[in-house]
């Protein structure tokens, strides 16, 4: 698919060697890379030390940038709120307040509120 290479193509452009960092926060990404070249950064991370959350936070503000357009609109769907920590709730913050490139993203947001105290 047509875009599929052009995103990953960017996504190699963008991180580079740190690719594996994208895996290590969004594990999926490895599939988009099955059977290419590229999938060898994806195998192979080399003693990288752990991502701090400013470190999380503009990793996934970068893919997210990547991979959601007006042609190609991303929904993120995320369930028991009222179980998430405020760092969760800060990640999030942080994703959908990045308005750096014109994103599409829709959020939806799931709780319980007999189990919010």
């Amino acid at each position: 698919d047509w875009e599929l290479h052009l995103i990953q193509k960017e996504l190699i452009r963008v991180f580079g060697i740190n690719l594996p960092k994208l895996a290590r926060i969004l594990p999926n990404v490895k599939y988009m890379f099955t059977g290419q070249t590229s999938s060898l950064y994806l195998d192979h991370e080399t003693n990288q030390p752990d991502l701090n959350f400013r470190g999380i936070c503009f990793a996934i503000q970068c893919f997210m940038r990547i991979v959601s357009s007006k042609s190609r609109p991303v929904m993120i769907f995320i369930d028991d709120l009222q179980w998430a920590d405020n760092i969760s709730l800060d990640l999030i913050h942080s994703v959908l307040s990045d308005v750096k490139k014109s994103s599409t993203v829709l959020f939806v947001g799931a709780y319980r509120s007999n189990e919010v105290q």
